[in-house]
């Protein structure tokens, strides 16, 4: 299951607002006797967590029963003397009986770490394209120079343009998206002077991006001539002659 998944599997389990991210250090292990174990760990674990992101690691645990023994006819005790909510390196006690019978124990030490989220692409996105909210969500960062650069809102982004592309997944920066200008190179805009109630009115070609406040070069769509002018806040240049 990806990283995603067990976060989103781990909220729906825990319910709660916390968003946690396990991860078995015996991932991948073929070992099927001892992720039963694991799972009660981990299930053990879940509800004990802190309402804010962390990552929890669960070390790998020996197999504990017997040659030939059914898990299912197996008791399990999980237990810690940890506070809780649990932080830091958490010492978990497995005991197994069967019968009343103690077959199996052992002790391991859960790290429960904070962890940071950041704002990560949910679908592929290419440079130039205009982003919202709805193009982002929060997942816990495994990086450091992810979380150095993490953003945790969408709204500071969108409405704004990808300088590169993205694909999906990917844990983004801000320095990665730009403000759409008010004036694109090569578009017509509107140019006007104004002076001592006078105002002129007239149609030209941007030479130049522009946001409000920019001054950019125009081409006079009907002298030909270029002129300089400053972007206001809708979009029209305002000229000087």
């Amino acid at each position: 299951m990806s990283a995603r998944g067990r976060v989103r599997l781990i909220l729906a389990l825990s319910g709660l607002f916390a968003c946690a991210h396990l991860v078995s250090a015996a991932e991948g292990s073929a070992d099927a006797d001892t992720r039963w174990i694991e799972g009660r760990i981990q299930a053990f674990v879940l509800p004990r967590l802190p309402d804010r992101p962390v990552r929890v690691s669960v070390p790998p645990v020996p197999d504990l029963l017997p040659a030939g023994s059914d898990p299912s006819e197996v008791e399990t005790e999980i237990s810690s003397a940890a506070e809780v909510p649990l932080r830091g390196d958490v010492p978990v006690r497995i005991v197994l009986r069967r019968d009343g019978e103690v077959i199996g124990e052992h002790q391991v030490l859960v790290e429960v770490a904070e962890s940071q989220l950041g704002l990560v692409t949910r679908r592929s996105i290419s440079r130039g394209e205009q982003v919202s909210e709805a193009d982002f969500e929060l997942l816990p960062l495994e990086s450091a120079s992810h979380r150095r650069y993490a953003l945790s809102d969408a709204a500071e982004i969108a409405g704004t343009r990808a300088r590169r592309n993205l694909a999906a997944g990917t844990p983004v920066r801000e320095a990665w998206f730009e403000s759409i200008p008010l004036v694109r190179r090569g578009e017509p805009v509107r140019m006007r002077f104004e002076d001592d109630g006078l105002r002129i009115e007239a149609t030209g070609i941007a030479r130049q991006d522009g946001h409000a406040g920019d001054l950019v070069r125009v081409q006079n769509s009907a002298s030909r001539n270029e002129v300089v002018g400053r972007v206001d806040a809708r979009g029209i240049v305002h000229v000087a002659f």
